[in-house]
């Protein structure tokens, strides 16, 4: 048996070689680190056991990691980094060999039902499993515009110009070199693994490098200035006409005799 100690959450969190640099003022991340250790049943400071009691209305602290976590958060409370660097330290930190088959990848889902990230993108595999378990949490699955020949095809001119910036990651590096491209007798090209290899993971970075470099060219609304003409006063804006030194709101204000209120359309006739 070996008498290597476990490397803990909180080893990650404070390893300057994995997440130590993003709690740059770990002072406001306590009752996070807090929360960490109770979840995974780590030991407890002073302080930290009294927050614990307080937040809980629990004596004793946790002496098994749980298996589930209920919180109830403020927005910008820091949950969705929390969330993160949990999911990251399960994926990277855990073995799950006992719970796969020979061939199968364990993957760690975050979702987030009730926000507009609720959707998730992929292929065809395994027919319609995957998108049945999605929409038990309300999740939609979209199947990919692209096989994935298609994708490493659109990934190609995003790397050479620099628009892509890949991660250090061994097998991703690996599976990218590894793939072959084929042109059929009809003249079309198709880009694949070779025979027995794999390609799953630069297969996932390939349709999300597309699908970001897609949202990023997409046409963005344009926000213009009202305009406001008035009978009496002529032109209210903030084009050139406009010599008072006031701006458009305080001139519309000024102009509809509001005294700083506000218009509301119904509120009653004006003549402008």
């Amino acid at each position: 048996m070996s008498n290597r100690r476990r490397f803990t959450i909180i080893d990650a969190v404070d390893d300057r070689n994995l997440f130590a640099p993003w709690f740059r003022d770990r002072a406001t991340w306590e009752a996070w680190f807090a929360f960490l250790r109770a979840l995974f049943a780590l030991p407890l400071s002073p302080q930290q056991l009294a927050l614990f009691r307080e937040c809980t209305g629990r004596t004793v602290p946790p002496t098994q990691p749980a298996t589930e976590g209920w919180l109830i958060c403020g927005r910008r409370a820091g949950k969705s980094f929390m969330l993160a660097l949990i999911a990251v330290y399960l994926a990277a930190f855990h073995s799950y060999r006992q719970f796969l088959a020979p061939g199968e990848r364990g993957t760690v889902m975050i979702i987030a039902a009730d926000r507009s990230v609720g959707v998730v993108v992929g292929d065809k595999y395994a027919a319609e499993w995957p998108r049945e378990r999605f929409r038990v949490h309300k999740v939609e699955y979209r199947v990919a515009d692209k096989a994935k020949s298609d994708l490493y095809l659109s990934l190609l001119p995003l790397l050479n110009s620099g628009r892509v910036e890949l991660l250090d990651h061994k097998r991703l590096i690996a599976q990218l070199c590894g793939l072959e491209r084929r042109t059929s007798r009809a003249g079309r090209d198709s880009i694949d693994h070779v025979p027995g290899g794999h390609d799953d993971v630069c297969n996932a970075v390939a349709g999300a490098a597309v699908l970001a470099a897609q949202a990023a060219a997409r046409p963005r609304t344009k926000i213009v200035s009202p305009l406001f003409v008035s009978k009496q006063a002529g032109w209210i804006g903030a084009g050139s006409e406009n010599t008072t030194g006031k701006s458009a709101t305080q001139l519309f204000y000024e102009h509809g005799g509001y005294g700083g209120g506000s218009y509301w359309p119904g509120s009653g006739a004006k003549d402008w």
